[in-house]
């Protein structure tokens, strides 16, 4: 019989290694997001398209649940059923990472729409991914004694959470 048991005492460094950086990554992104300065720019929409969903297996019609631009300068973002009619944008972006916080015309503000980046869900599950990480890493290098269970329940729970985050990342 083939035995799957991961062993504590050799990969807990590994997990501690792992956990480190992509904490570090998340924080960085989270410090940019709401920290640093940000980048204001105009820009023109060159073109978009809808993201839709069939209402039923069986029906033809379609239901619009987000509108996906791309501008001159190559940025892309998503917007919730809300569609822009203006050609010329102003966007604010993040200084490191370039995610996209604020869209907005001369006569309309975007911002309370926008779905793509952290302004969705994303935002969330990366502070449930920051706190998890940093409770996970505080148990593994202060707890004395660790069971093989909570050892195994740390690994899983921080890479579902992290496999939420880089799939919705992906879709968005």
């Amino acid at each position: 019989m083939i035995d799957f048991k991961i062993p504590i005492s050799k990969n807990k460094k590994l997990v501690e290694l792992v956990l480190t950086i992509t904490t570090l990554i998340i924080s960085l992104i989270l410090i940019d997001f709401y920290f640093l300065p940000k980048n204001i720019f105009k820009d023109n929409i060159s073109y978009y398209y809808e993201q839709s969903l069939k209402a039923n297996t069986y029906s033809t019609n379609r239901t619009v649940i987000a509108y996906k631009y791309v501008t001159e300068l190559e940025h892309s973002f998503s917007t919730e059923k809300t569609f822009i009619d203006e050609r010329q944008i102003e966007i604010e972006s993040t200084l490191i990472f370039k995610n996209i916080t604020k869209v907005y015309t001369k006569n309309k503000d975007y911002t309370e729409n926008l779905s793509s980046g952290l302004n969705g869900i994303l935002i969330y599950l990366y502070f449930i991914f920051l706190l998890s990480s940093i409770i996970s890493l505080t148990i593994l290098k202060f707890g004395t004694t660790i069971s093989e269970n909570a050892f195994y329940n740390i690994i899983c729970f921080n890479s579902f959470i992290l496999f939420l985050c880089l799939g919705i990342l992906y879709l968005y």
